[in-house]
């Protein structure tokens, strides 16, 4: 079994924004074992790279919902990665009931919202039942789903009604930080 990215930094005794020999070296590669073994290889730091600027190590925000207890991922949201695009994305695992949203309300930009089941093996083992509103429709989720939010659709409230074993929550949004236009 490989170690992961982290462990193979601190294995290295490496820190900080560095390239590693897992990242040369993908994972099964007889010529990462030598690495991990520390007989092959150099570690590159990553300010001294060309599009290092483009590398974003441990992209963590802190969330808004006490609820999320487990680290979430993000880019441009919650954060300033890069302002100029129009694109933010977070991962969140879902592990307990409760409401994310208490009433509708609608953005300037499309959103996607992706419930996906947290099986890492099987995405479609979806262990979770959750009701979402769409203008006046409601919408009951225990599949892995995708919705498709357009611009000034109103939507809301959302709530995780019942969750059976973790999934993850995908909050797409096409524009650089997240607000709402408006709360109903």
């Amino acid at each position: 079994m490989f170690p992961s990215a982290d462990a193979q930094k601190f294995e290295n005794g490496l820190c900080g924004k560095v390239i590693t020999c897992l990242e040369k070296y993908p994972m099964g590669n007889s010529e990462n074992e030598l690495c991990r073994q520390g007989q092959k290889g150099e570690t590159a730091r990553m300010s001294e790279n060309k599009y290092a600027k483009y590398v974003i190590r441990e992209p963590s925000m802190r969330t808004p919902h006490p609820q999320i207890t487990l680290p979430i991922v993000a880019f441009n949201r919650g954060r300033s990665d890069f302002p100029e695009s129009n694109f933010s994305i977070n991962w969140e695992v879902i592990s307990k009931p409760f409401v994310m949203e208490t009433a509708g309300h609608t953005h300037d930009w499309d959103q996607l919202l992706c419930f996906i089941g947290g099986n890492s093996q099987n995405f479609f083992d979806f262990g979770a039942e959750i009701e979402i509103f769409l203008g006046e429709e409601r919408y009951f989720i225990n599949t892995t789903t995708l919705v498709w939010i357009p611009k000034g659709l109103v939507h809301g409230p959302l709530e995780f009604k019942k969750i059976h074993q973790p999934i993850m929550f995908n909050n797409i949004v096409m524009a650089s930080r997240y607000g709402r236009a408006s709360q109903l």
